[in-house]
């Protein structure tokens, strides 16, 4: 079959007259898993708690040689940095060669060394998420103990993989000036993505990933989902100074991503470290050092402020690490609107009373916990955004008059807990990645001024009674925003675990993804009005009493048809294998399968479900 790659969108019936009712429509399940949920359960608890899932952790691998280009069997190679509790030492194998699994991403230091060889040291040592770091290793003869020291200069290009896409680095979301200190906003650094400012945030056209619509983009924080299921688009916001760095997959990627079909964001949080640093910074918009690009015109105003702080260091020696963040956010702008033509002075005097100032308060939190347990490194984290926005107007309806605006209340809640497990041989282990994650994302939305009109209202201007005309003779124009408030409630359990495996030329990793979404609330119901009626007898008697109206109301025939209740259960399985046929060639093999239970879509007589991932790197 075709993979269902689906994304949930919510319609706001806040939307004046092209709103429409729609259904709240879900995700993906597989019919008959209990078995294989129970199992995959018991995988993950029988490791430890769960930590990083295998998008996150990083391999360093390569092939230590002498002069001559010849294997070297027997070589220390030993990881140091501020991520690790100790050191990880390993050695070269027969064919020279060694591998590291489960590291996080971050900077090291490696140092290589063998008995009749100079040591080698390599500082400063870059590993990005998601990566498969190839760092080959020529040892010079010596005939005395000696050590040089260099600095790591890692391959640019990734030979072994057939996506395509870049890594946005740490120096880059510290350095680069972000206007809003939103970090996706560094998204359009990555070929192929593009970052539309004059569309609405959260839409199909706002973030497009080689064409295909933002809403079906996949987002991940440090291997959980984060994916805005009813939008679109990323749920939980993070404070830029919590994000260490995030990978853009826009094409190619392997089976291990799912529940998406417009790119993949794969984000990873800052963790504590062996020091204790910290930060306390504030960033402050103002429109008085704002100049206008147009003539004789002033810049709109606006006042932004947004302190942040953030502090992390070890808890227990060698053991225990911290890291938390906090950040608030106070904004007020005036909304550059510019009354349309043919508005009457009168409803232009009555707009004006609801033309405020689009007000934003948000509180960002985010705390995070990693303990090294053996040859496990369990994280806990969470993360707690509460936000107020009040007069609202979308870019999409920015000729829309004063009294459409919108007020809305929002709550983030993301706790999750994830574990890397090295298990069996420690020269080559098998690397257990699993998580388990609850999210809660309450919503309501209403309308800024019900005041001005108990229903979205579409006034046909007359001039006097005796026109002729069934129409306006001096146009129509919109206003108020005549809907009842919208109530959501959307609940998100997910937990995952895959296996990773090196044999031989062949790197093999299957895994399993469950996400249970549980949904309730208010449907809003749209009051639409169109008014027939003089401008004078409007200035005079105001929206209700004047003229000739027809109104209808668009919502369910009872209240419970309005109550959305959406219950859906999602399974993924896959497995794939990097192949490496030689030094140069690498295939990469994949097979994934998904399923909603919201959508059971029977396969035609004679084709199958399954959808197979080959792929040529």
């Amino acid at each position: 079959m075709n993979l269902p790659w689906t994304t949930l969108h919510r319609a706001t019936r806040g939307a004046p007259w092209s709103a429409q009712k729609q259904t709240l429509s879900a995700f993906i399940h597989l019919a008959g898993s209990r078995c294989l949920l129970v199992s995959f359960l018991f995988l993950i608890f029988s490791a430890g708690h769960a930590r990083l899932a295998a998008q996150v952790v990083s391999i360093l691998q390569g092939t230590i040689t002498d002069p001559q280009d010849l294997p070297i069997e027997g070589a220390e190679i030993a990881l140091s940095g501020p991520l690790l509790a100790g050191e990880i030492r390993t050695t070269s194998d027969t064919t020279g060669s060694y591998r590291m699994t489960g590291l996080q991403a971050g900077t090291y230091t490696l140092r290589v060394a063998m008995p009749g060889f100079a040591a080698k040291v390599y500082r400063e040592l870059a590993v990005t998420v998601n990566r498969s770091l190839i760092f080959d290793v020529k040892l010079a003869v010596s005939a005395v103990q000696a050590e040089v020291t260099v600095s790591a200069q890692p391959p640019l290009v990734d030979t072994t993989v057939s996506s395509s896409g870049a890594t946005v680095l740490p120096q880059q979301i510290e350095q680069m000036p972000i206007n809003g200190r939103n970090y996706l906003d560094l998204m359009q650094l990555v070929p192929g993505v593009a970052v539309n400012q004059r569309v609405d945030a959260g839409t199909d056209a706002a973030v497009p990933i080689l064409g295909e619509r933002g809403g079906n983009a996949s987002f991940l924080v440090d291997g959980m989902p984060n994916k805005n299921s009813v939008d679109g688009g990323p749920a939980a916001p993070f404070d830029q100074d919590s994000i260490l760095e995030f990978q853009v997959l826009t094409a190619g990627y392997k089976a291990e991503f799912g529940h998406g079909s417009g790119g993949v964001v794969n984000v990873v949080s800052k963790s504590g470290t062996s020091e204790w640093p910290g930060l306390v910074s504030v960033f402050h918009r103002n429109s008085a050092l704002d100049s206008s690009d147009v003539p004789a015109t002033s810049t709109p105003f606006l006042r932004r402020w947004d302190p942040s702080s953030n502090l992390g260091g070890p808890v227990v020696k060698d053991r225990v690490y911290f890291f938390g963040s906090l950040e608030r956010i106070l904004e007020t702008r005036q909304l550059n609107f510019i009354f349309p033509p043919l508005i009457p002075d009168f409803l232009q005097a009555r707009e004006k009373t609801f033309d405020r100032h689009n007000q934003t308060f948000e509180t960002r939190s985010f705390l995070k916990f990693d303990e090294q347990l053996g040859r496990h490194r369990v994280t806990e984290q969470m993360t707690l955004t509460n936000g107020h926005v009040r007069d609202f107007l979308p870019l999409s309806q920015a000729t829309s008059l004063p009294s459409t605006r919108t007020d809305s209340d929002f709550r983030y809640l993301m706790w999750g807990s994830h574990d890397t497990a090295t298990l069996g041989d420690r020269s080559s282990p098998f690397l257990l990645n699993a998580y388990l994650q609850y999210r809660g994302e309450p919503l309501a939305k209403r309308s800024a001024h019900p005041d001005a009109s108990p229903a979205t209202t579409l006034f046909n201007l007359f001039s006097g009674l005796d026109t002729g005309r069934l129409t306006g003779d001096l146009g129509q124009v919109q206003f108020g925003a005549g809907f009842t408030p919208l109530l959501l409630k959307q609940h998100y359990l997910s937990t995952g675990a895959n296996l990773n495996k090196i044999a031989g030329r062949h790197d093999i990793k299957f895994g399993w993804d469950f996400q249970r979404t549980r949904v309730d609330g208010v449907e809003a119901d749209n009051v639409l009005n169109q008014l027939f009626a003089t401008t004078s007898d409007f200035s005079q008697f105001g929206p209700v009493d004047s003229g000739v109206y027809v109104l209808r109301r668009v919502a369910g025939l009872t209240s419970d048809d309005d109550s959305i209740r959406l219950r859906n259960n999602y399974n993924g399985l896959f497995a794939q294998d990097d192949w490496r046929l030689s030094k140069t060639l690498t295939l990469n093999l994949g097979l994934r399968w998904d399923y909603d239970s919201r959508f059971p879509t029977p396969p035609k007589p004679g084709t199958s479900r399954a959808n197979p991932s080959r792929k040529l790197s």
